[in-house]
């Protein structure tokens, strides 16, 4: 499944330093990254550290959690060996460093090992031709070492970004029958860019350069929704390909925050009425309490709903509390549990909702009588 050329790249998802995850957080991410559109979950390790039976225990807990391949992302030829021995399918990275070592483990010979162009001094050449001269070397010396199935990775960077891609179309040129990894998440999460523009231009690369997998992480929060933002644009440029057009009008799309064409209601008709009043809203800063108290309006994210803590006057404890996801259904429960009396206080209410429910579903910071954006 690897190997196949001509169909759309299979998507990898990296659950990162899973040494600090307890099987539960493992599993919950699997579970997500699968139903977002992983086609692997990716176990990444933390460099410069040894946490063999940490890699055990996160690919036991993966294939408990979910009915996909595993793979796993670590130098160390320890950890390697421990997720090997526990049935991980896919082993990155296998490099000049680390390749000799890792020959010995039996079993790992036979399977599929991501090789990068590090040599054995552990650096990487700095132009795109001595980066692949290296990968070559590197992969024909795994192949001498008995590694019967590869992978190439040429790196993908941020820095000197073209000369790196520009690594993947000669390795390509020279090697068209050898499959190739492609890594998304270094480009996402190093620059300070909403990542689904970014994801989409990727995957359309991604393709072009002829790559079999595409390789991503959700590790920060710029990058959340990563793995389903790169899962539609690897549909709409397959799609885009088999149609023989631009990647537009597909049934799918990428617009999050933008839209091919507003929908607004037209209000030019009864503003021109004679008997209309119009008249323009000030800004007061006069505030009158409720008496029946205050509210705190807070996040789950893990949940995704909207929790609503209603304090009375003089008290340092709520005295209930209101969650879900639907802010009417929130607010209809306020009014049903007399919460709340005055009209101003409740339409202040359903504005912090309104936008709570916005911060959930964009992935933006809320907090309560700030705004979202600006």
């Amino acid at each position: 499944v690897w190997t196949c050329f001509g169909y759309p790249p299979l998507l990898v998802a990296e659950i990162v330093n899973v040494p600090f995850l307890s099987d539960e957080e493992i599993q919950r991410l699997a579970k997500l990254y699968v139903k977002h559109g992983a086609d692997v979950v990716d176990i990444g390790m933390v460099a410069g550290r040894k946490h063999p039976e940490d890699a055990e225990r996160a690919v036991r807990s993966v294939f408990e959690a979910v009915k996909k391949p595993v793979s796993i992302d670590s130098n160390d030829v320890e950890e390697i060996k421990f997720a090997v021995e526990v049935g991980a399918d896919l082993i990155l990275s296998i490099n000049g460093e680390n390749m000799e070592e890792a020959s010995k483990i039996s079993s790992l010979t036979n399977k599929y090992v991501v090789v990068t162009p590090v040599d054995e001094a552990g650096k990487i050449p700095e132009n795109y031709v001595e980066r692949v001269n290296q990968l070559e070397l590197n992969i024909k010396k795994a192949r001498l070492l008995g590694f019967k199935h590869i992978i190439a990775d040429p790196l993908l960077t941020v820095q000197n970004f073209v000369d790196s891609l520009m690594g993947y179309v000669e390795f390509r040129r020279r090697n068209p029958e050898t499959p190739l990894l492609f890594g998304a998440g270094n480009i996402t999460e190093l620059v300070d860019v909403d990542s689904v523009g970014i994801n989409f231009l990727l995957a359309l690369l991604a393709w072009e350069v002829g790559v079999n997998l595409v390789f991503t992480t959700q590790a920060s929060n710029k990058t959340q929704e990563s793995v389903k933002e790169l899962s539609t644009a690897i549909k709409m440029v397959a799609l885009a390909k088999r149609r023989e057009t631009p990647p537009k009008d597909l049934g799918i799309d990428l617009l999050i925050l933008k839209e091919k064409k507003r929908k607004d209601e037209a209000f030019e008709e009864a503003m021109n009425e004679k008997w209309v009043k119009i008249v323009k809203a000030q800004t007061t800063e006069e505030y009158v309490s409720d008496p029946l108290g205050y509210f705190k309006v807070r996040l789950n994210r893990e949940t995704e709903e909207i929790l609503v803590f209603h304090y009375r006057y003089g008290k340092e404890k709520p005295d209930f509390v209101v969650k879900g996801k639907n802010p009417k259904d929130i607010y209809r429960r306020i009014f049903e549990e007399n919460l709340i009396s005055r009209l101003d206080h409740a339409a202040y209410l359903g504005s912090e909702l309104q936008k709570a429910r916005i911060a959930l579903k964009t992935g933006k910071s809320y907090i309560q009588d700030n705004e979202l954006f600006g």
